[in-house]
């Protein structure tokens, strides 16, 4: 298991960054688009640290896989609330925003770590202590901000809810009828019985 101190961010100098990204097993690819650095730069990162299976892009994560479970719905939300707190640290850097809301979630969801934002990242190699992996969540806040490698304004293909009967966010499809801005407990009704329960 690696711990990590996130590193100052410094911009021109992301190589402590591009070492812990290499670690998550980020395809190189991905990490040259989230920090800028030229492949080649990242490749010479990733070779120093061992990591060359990152080198390899797999197919991005469909957004359908966001939305198709309750848990991971939920999860998205944490990713996503997280990114917004955090990214305005990193101007013009959004891999160590990515990477920084990361650190927290993976400690959230890896019994709730009560440790400050940015103290120490905890991993594993393989990211199986949390579902939602970081390259995941990478391609979760493309799907939530239409973005590629290409810098473009796409059309984001999911979004961020704030349920009208409860208030939770939830991750959802983008153009849902309006009835379904209810999240899943409330649609099964789970919030109702618990109230009653308490009520009665």
């Amino acid at each position: 298991m690696f711990q990590f101190d996130l590193p100052e961010f410094t911009p021109g100098y992301l190589d402590p960054w591009l070492e812990i990204m290499a670690r998550l097993h980020t395809p190189a690819t991905t990490s040259a688009w989230l920090t800028g650095e030229s492949l080649d730069a990242v490749s010479r990162i990733y070779a120093s640290v061992g990591a060359a299976c990152g080198s390899v892009q797999p197919d991005k994560t469909p957004a359908a896989w966001f939305a198709a479970t309750t848990n991971r719905r939920y999860h998205g939300a944490v990713i996503a609330s997280l990114f917004g707190q955090v990214k305005s640290l990193y101007p013009g850097a959004v891999g160590c925003a990515i990477l920084h809301c990361y650190s927290y979630y993976s400690r959230l969801a890896d019994g709730g770590a009560d440790d400050p934002l940015g103290a120490v990242l905890d991993l594993n190699g393989d990211d199986t202590r949390v579902l939602i992996s970081f390259t995941k969540s990478v391609d979760l806040l493309r799907h939530l901000y239409g973005l590629d490698e290409r810098h473009l304004d796409l059309q984001p293909s999911l979004r961020l809810v704030k349920c009208r009967r409860c208030g939770s966010l939830f991750i959802d499809e983008l153009d849902p009828p309006a009835a379904d801005e209810v999240c899943p407990l409330c649609q099964r009704g789970f919030i109702t019985k618990l109230l009653d329960r308490q009520a009665g």
